[in-house]
């Protein structure tokens, strides 16, 4: 079964404008509470795809196109790296329907 996401309710953003050549990087927090999080230009791009694009396997796709990486070079790391964004609340993860 493949894992769909999405972005939460209550979920507060900030993007922080980057170097030309470079993606931005993000302030998020859960509301009202928090805590407040910050995801550098990587942890943001990976964000904005799974909330974008949704499937996990097409998320580590697109990653690998905007970086020129390849799914075995990072595939692990991007899957990793969801499963802590849903861990603090910043993505919902359900099965695809």
């Amino acid at each position: 079964m493949t894992t769909r996401y999405q972005r939460p309710d209550h979920l507060g953003l900030i993007e922080m404008d980057g170097e030309a050549d470079t993606w931005p990087s993000a302030y998020l927090a859960i509301l009202p509470a928090g805590p407040i999080h910050t995801l550098d230009p990587t942890g943001y791009l990976i964000w904005c795809t799974a909330v974008d694009v949704g499937e996990e396997t097409e998320v580590i796709a697109e990653v690998c196109v905007i970086t020129g990486e390849t799914a075995g070079h990072i595939g692990a790391d991007v899957t990793a790296f969801l499963g802590e964004l849903v861990r603090m609340g910043l993505l919902k993860a359900g099965p695809e329907s």
